[in-house]
Parts: C-alpha cells; structure tokens; sequence
C-alpha cells in the first residue's frame, strides 16, 4: 500500500503485514569471543608442554612467543545465537598493521613473518543488522627477540666493539712503539758503529803516530842497555825502557792489523802448504820457553803430511797466539798439547792445556775486543797484561779464512781452543797466489822469540833489594797484580824501606797479620779482593787501621779517586805515576806517623785526650783510650805487664806489640813504664806527696830502677823534680 507503507504478504495460515518503516535496529551487540589459536598451523591448547597458553584463549591477557614462533592465526566468534551468521568482523593488529581488516564473516585472523616486538591484536564485530558495537575484544602478543638481538646483546656488542677498537689501538700503538725502538735501535746500533768505527780509526792514526816517537825511545834504549850492561840498576831500567817500548809496539801493530780487518782491508794470499812439518818445526821453538817453564808441550798430527789451503802468515798468528798463551797461562808441571786433524775436507787446529781456564763469569766474552780477563795466577818472569786484541783478532783471522774458533773449559781442568777452517781450493778461488811464501825456520824462533820477549819484566837484582849499608826502618807492602809494577815500586823505594809483596787482596792480608808493615801501596782493579776492599778491610781492623794506604791505580778519573778515599785510603796516585810524588807522598804519610808518635811521648796528664788523639782513626782512639785507662786504673799492681794488657784488649801479645809499637813507638812495657813515670811527675808536680808514695802509688817494684828510669825521662831525679816545681 503506498498510501500506508504496509506490506503484505499471504500465507498458508492467512496474510500478513507490516510498515517497513515502523522496523528499528537491534540494540544487541554480542560478546566477543576468541575461541581458538594456532601457531604454525598447529591448534595450541592450554597446559600443553609448550607453555604458550596457561589456560584459555578468551581468559588470556598476552601470549609470549619465540623470535621464531612468528607464524600464528586466531579465529574468534560472537555469543550471538539468534543470527550469528549475519555477524561481521574487522582485525587490527597493532605495531604490524596500518589499518583495520575487514573480513566480513570470516572468523580467522592470520600472520606471518611478525618481527620481535610487542603488539596488541584488536578484533570488532557488527551484530545481525551489520552495525559495530562500541567492544574492541584485544589480546597482547610480545614475541621476544633473539638473544643476539637484545639489549643485553647489544650492550655486549657495545663493549666488545670498545675492546676491539682498544686492542686494536693497542696494537697499532704497541707496534709504532716497537718500528720506533727497531729504528731507534738501528739509529743506535749504526751510531755505535759508527763511533767505534771512529774510535778505531783514532786509535790506529794514534797507533801510527806512536811509531815515530817508539823509534826514538827504543833505539838509544837498545843502545843504553849495552853501554849500562855492567851497571845493573841503571842497566835493569834501560833494558825494561826498550822490552816494553818493543811491547808497545807490538801492541800498535797488532790493532792496525785489527783495524784493516775491521775495515775489510785485510785480503787472504792463500797457497797449498804442507802443515805437518810447519807446525812441528814451531812446536819446537815452543818447547824451549816450555822447559823454562816447566811445561810439557806436544804436537800430535793425525796424520803425516797434510797439505792444506791456507794464508800461512796469517795461520802463523793464529797459532802463534793460541799457544803463546797456553803457555802463558798454564802453572809449572801443566801441560800443552797441539792437535791437527783432516776432517770433512776442514782442517781441525787444536790447543789444549792445563793451565787457568777461562772465566766461568763471561765465557762468551773472551773473543770481544778489548776483553782482559784478569786471573790469580802469576809467573815471575812474564806479564799477565794483555791489550784484550789478540784473541778477538785471531778470531778475525780465523773468519776470514772462513772458518770457525771456539773456545770451552775442560773437565779436568784448563781450556782448549778450536779452529775449524775449510780445505778445499774452491773456497779460496779469489784469494789464491802463485808466489808462495817459504817458511823459515830463522824467521819462526825469531817471531816465537819475540812473542815471549816482549812479556819480560822488570826483576831487580839482589843488590837492589837488599843495599850494603841497610839501616832501613820502615817497612812496606806493594799490592799489584802486575809482577812488573810491583817490582818497579820495589826497584823505586828499597834503598829507604824494606818491600814486601803481594799480587792479589788475600795475599796482601796474609802479610799484614804476619808482617809488621808502615804503610800500604795497593792497586784498585785486581782479581779476587780489588784494592778498595782491601783498603776497607785494612781500615776497619783494629789491628791494622792505623797502617797509611796509598791507592797507585790507573783509574785517574775524579769519581774513583772520591770513592777511594771513602773507603778509607789516604792517598790516590794514577798511574802513570811520577817516582818522585810517590815518594813524597809515602814521606809525608810515615812523618805525619812520626809526628803523633812524638807527641803522644810528650804527653802530659792534663792535656785533652782529644787533642793527643787527634789525626787517629775512631778505632785507634778508642784503643789508646782503653790501654791508657786500664794501666792508670791499675798502676799499683807491680805484676802489671803486657800479658795483662794483651788480655785486657783480647790480642795476641805479637798483635798487641805490633799496634802500640806502630801508634806510639814504644812496646807495650815502654808504654806500660812511660804512663807511670808520667804518673809519678805529675803527682811530684801538683800533690804534697813524697817520692816514696809516688813510688808506691805508681807500681814501681824497684826504688833505684825508679830513680834511674825517671832521671832518663826528665834529666832530673824525682827529689829534684818535685822541688823544682
């Protein structure tokens, strides 16, 4: 009816109508329910042993998932039971999607690939009439990240990408430290060079320049030692003037030698040389300065002729060395032995002995330039000084044969050096020579001769040491490791004094508590105890600190003469030293003795001890003080004498006469007498007492050997004395 608006329609029952008009929208809006979750198309039930669902979809407030379980679909209805299927729906998952999802009737919601993070999923639905309700039905969704995706991994990231970059910064820095030390110690290393290369050089063009000079001292020498044959002091003098004058010049040319090695100057003239029978011919020439020495020397050849490539001037000094100090070196009754073996186309050299050895403290050193390794053992008729050349260029020799040269300590006992140098022609191809040399055997004693030669020293004579008219009366001792120097000093001061010797500390301290000596001339730098520790040693023993020492050394510089003289030396003398300022020195020391000696006899009762004790050491002093008060403290005691003082100060009587003969010039009765007559003056001078209580009170046992012993001391007699006063 278009007038009413009403419908009708016909039915089985009867007709029916209504206004369309007249119909309203449902209000009822139904719940929204999620019924179901699946995850990786898998149906997730609540308790399973996933965990991932506690209890019901619809009851749960958040699920949580792995980085990985990122694939999941929810289905989700309304409680609607009169048109259901007239329900539509929407989804929004919130943090993936942008906008709302409108599937219609379609009750599933699915994802795929969802990223870590945390959303929230928003679903709507419309009732029977298609019209959304006011309930948005939502569920959190918090899918957590990889553990290499969390903060706590990017935290670690952090730091570790700090200790990379720190390391890495280390390293560079370490590195740039390390190329600078390298370039420094390459800087280093070439100035070095290049300093020794310069030092070398001066000491050569020095070494050159010393030549001149060495032939005008060692000609009018040569010349003076045959005029002054038959004056033997004079003679002694000129003949030590031209041995060491020919040393020293033995001694240039050996480091101009070194020099051209060094420098690469020195070239190889090698020929093929029958060995055997060239060492045989020298060992010869050695065993002569063997049997003065008392040495046994053999040459042992492994075979009867060898014919060998070599420079032979130059393996002449490669032998000559090595066995010159065998010998050198090896105490009488030891033995030396050279051994040549072919081996391997080389050629072994072998010298063995018996004799010091080499130092135990620096056995990589004995080839270095320069190097002396000092040692206890002296010979009277050699030196034991050495320039520290001639092994390292022995070395030099040896390499530039292309060979080898070591050096170690035998078992047994002594050393053995080997030179190992290759035997083959094509090894010296650019060194060889057609004009070959010709040993000489004149040439060969002459070159042994003169290695030997050179190392004589000065010996004085028995004239010298002891003078026709000896009416000496100080004694001395000359400490030095060097023969030759101790008995030059001898030679210098035993016309005055009576000299007695010692090469090394120990020795010189025997002598000191055995000998009654005045004054000490000692070296510094020696083997064992060194002159400094003797001198502490001298100066902190109550027997011997009142002995003057005088330090005769080479070090001149001004620290080792301050350190010197901490240690107690009175004196410090370099070397080369002038005679005359030795002697002065030594005067001076033995009257400043002298003197406190004087003054201690004229000493009076009332007089400060200070003052009388003034110039001794701390440990004199208190000595002095000692004796002088247990003599006063028991002067009555007639029985007093030096076995009681020797008691007294726990000395031996020889000890105890020695000190206070040294301090005071009196023995230990004169001392004991000399205080008692200074007693009884004394008491005569300034008491009432009579000469009898003086005599009485000072221990005197003998009235006329009272009077007698006190008129010599005052040139008066007590009576007079005390009248006098």
């Amino acid at each position: 009816d278009t007038v009413t608006h009403f419908l009708y329609f016909g039915g089985i029952e009867g007709l029916d109508w209504f206004n369309p008009l007249e119909i309203e929208a449902s209000d009822n809006f139904p719940p929204i329910f999620l019924n179901e979750f699946h995850l990786n198309n898998t149906l997730m039930m609540p308790g399973e042993s996933t965990s991932i669902l506690s209890t019901s979809l619809n009851a749960t407030d958040q699920i949580e998932l792995r980085y990985n379980q990122n694939f999941f679909s929810f289905s989700f209805t309304t409680l609607n039971y009169y048109n259901s299927q007239k329900c539509q729906f929407a989804y929004y998952l919130e943090g993936f999607d942008n906008t709302w999802n409108y599937v219609g009737n379609q009750r599933l919601a699915s994802f795929t690939n969802v990223p870590p993070g945390k959303y929230t999923l928003k679903v709507r639905a419309t009732n029977e009439d298609h019209i959304y309700g006011d309930e948005i039905r939502e569920i959190s969704i918090l899918i957590h990240p990889p553990f290499w995706n969390t903060l706590a991994a990017y935290v670690f990231y952090v730091l570790m990408l700090g200790l990379i970059i720190t390391l890495i910064l280390r390293f560079l820095k370490r590195r740039a430290i390390e190329r600078r030390e390298v370039e420094m110690e390459k800087i280093e290393r070439v100035k070095a060079e290049e300093i020794n290369r310069y030092k070398l050089q001066f000491f050569t063009n020095i070494a050159h320049e010393f030549r001149t000079p060495l032939t005008l001292i060692i000609a009018p020498a040569a010349i003076l030692e045959e005029q002054l044959d038959g004056k033997k002091r004079l003679g002694q003098y000129a003949r030590s003037i031209f041995q060491n004058a020919n040393r020293l010049q033995r001694l240039i040319s050996e480091l101009i030698e070194f020099r051209k090695v060094e420098t690469k100057n020195m070239k190889l003239s090698v020929g093929r040389y029958e060995l055997v029978q060239y060492i045989s011919n020298l060992s010869k020439v050695f065993e002569v300065y063997a049997r003065l020495n008392n040495l046994s020397l053999r040459f042992l050849p492994s075979n009867q002729v060898m014919e060998t490539w070599i420079d032979l001037e130059k393996f002449e000094k490669i032998l000559l060395n090595l066995v010159s100090n065998a010998i050198k070196f090896t105490p009488a009754g030891g033995k030396v032995e050279i051994e040549l073996v072919e081996k391997d186309e080389h050629i072994l050299l072998l010298v063995r002995d018996t004799g010091i050895g080499i130092s135990p403290e620096f056995p990589d050193k004995i080839f270095d330039r320069f190097y002396h390794q000092k040692s206890n053992f002296h010979r009277d008729d050699m030196s034991q000084e050495s320039s520290g050349v001639g092994l390292s260029l022995t070395k030099s020799l040896v390499e530039l044969h292309k060979g080898t040269i070591t050096a170690r300590n035998l078992p047994g006992g002594g050393s053995e050096f080997r030179v190992l140098i290759p035997n083959r022609r094509e090894d010296f191809e650019q060194e060889l020579v057609d004009d070959l040399q010709k040993p000489s055997s004149e040439k060969i004693t002459m070159k042994v001769e003169e290695e030997f030669q050179v190392a004589h020293v000065f010996t004085p004579n028995e004239e010298m040491i002891k003078p026709e008219d000896d009416n000496r009366e100080y004694s001395l001792l000359v400490v030095d490791d060097s023969y030759e120097v101790c008995n030059l000093v001898e030679s210098l001061l035993v016309d005055k004094y009576v000299i007695y010797k010692a090469y090394d500390g120990k020795t010189a301290r025997e002598t000191l508590n055995r000998e009654s000596i005045d004054l000490v001339i000692s070296d510094v730098v020696m083997p064992g105890m060194d002159g400094l520790e003797l001198t502490r040693l001298i100066k902190t023993d109550i027997k011997t600190s009142h002995i003057p020492v005088i330090l005769l050394t080479a070090r001149a510089e001004m620290e080792h003469r301050i350190e010197g003289l901490e240690v107690g030396a009175d004196s410090y003398i370099p070397k080369p030293f002038n005679p005359h300022h030795l002697m002065v020195r030594i005067e001076k020391l033995i009257a400043s003795s002298e003197r406190f000696r004087n003054s201690f006899r004229e000493y009076n009762t009332p007089q400060p001890r200070s003052e009388l004790l003034e110039g001794l050491t701390p440990g004199d002093q208190k000595l002095l003080i000692g004796l002088i008060d247990y003599i006063e403290e028991n002067m009555q005691d007639t029985t007093l004498s030096a076995d009681h003082l020797s008691g007294y100060m726990a000395m031996s009587k020889t000890q105890l006469y020695r000190k206070i003969k040294a301090l005071t010039g009196l023995t230990p009765h004169g001392l004991i007498k000399y205080i008692r007559l200074k007693k009884a003056a004394n008491e005569l001078k300034q008491s009432e007492k009579t000469v009898s209580e003086v005599f009485y009170e000072t221990g005197f046992n003998n009235r006329s050997y009272f009077y007698r012993s006190f008129k010599e001391a005052f040139g008066v007699s007590p009576g007079d004395y005390g009248n006098d006063g």
